[in-house]
């Protein structure tokens, strides 16, 4: 059940129950892990249809009752890196850091959990520091790790996108205002050429 097999955790406590139905205690945690299994299933299913604040419910729910979890254990992980992308997805993106942080701080090599994280810092536009912290990561215990690898390339690739919108952007706004001198094509660079599409400001009136 701790180790986050809540269905595995549930058949054998069913198991146990089974053979000894007078045992309370066996009783109770039968139907926490239950309960716990029913709600992280179902938010793990509302992720995949597109329903994701009802996707932190459930998985707000799984943790409440899983009862006191040890925070070091991979339930507690999984319940909270599951929630915190649930959480991005509802672009609820300071919960979704708050998940990760958690786990984080007592789990420092989880690559789910850094992996989310970025992802939720390129949503805020912090795609600059999401990098910085993956390629940090991939220096030390993330070299080969493939969550972490592919963390980076769709940070590095979401940088690339970022920059070219930027240039268009700055392109268009110079040749709207008539500050665009020269436009040149490809080979022109580094050449005293004239500039084979010539630019200018055109007024009101179209003169």
């Amino acid at each position: 059940f701790l180790s986050g097999e809540t269905e595995k955790g549930a058949h054998l406590l069913q198991d146990v129950y089974i053979r000894d139905k007078d045992n309370k205690e066996v009783r109770l945690k039968l139907s926490r892990c239950q309960k716990t299994h029913s709600a992280f299933s179902q938010g793990r299913s509302c992720v995949k249809r597109g329903r994701y604040k009802e996707a932190v419910d459930h998985f707000t729910i799984a943790m409440n009752e899983s009862g006191e979890v040890p925070e070091g254990s991979p339930l507690f992980s999984a319940l909270r890196t599951e929630r915190a992308e649930a959480w991005l997805l509802s672009k609820k993106f300071s919960e979704a850091l708050k998940d990760c942080q958690a786990v984080i701080n007592v789990d420092t090599e989880n690559a789910t959990a850094w992996a989310i994280r970025s992802e939720v810092l390129v949503a805020m536009g912090k795609a600059d520091e999401a990098k910085d912290e993956l390629a940090s990561i991939r220096r030390t215990w993330g070299r080969d790790n493939p969550t972490i690898d592919e963390g980076y390339r769709r940070v590095d690739f979401e940088l690339r996108v970022q920059r070219a919108d930027d240039d268009l952007s700055n392109l268009v706004a110079q040749l709207q205002a008539g500050t665009l001198e020269r436009v040149f094509t490809k080979g022109d660079e580094g050449r005293n050429s004239e500039p084979r599409v010539p630019v200018r400001k055109v007024s009101a009136n179209g003169e």
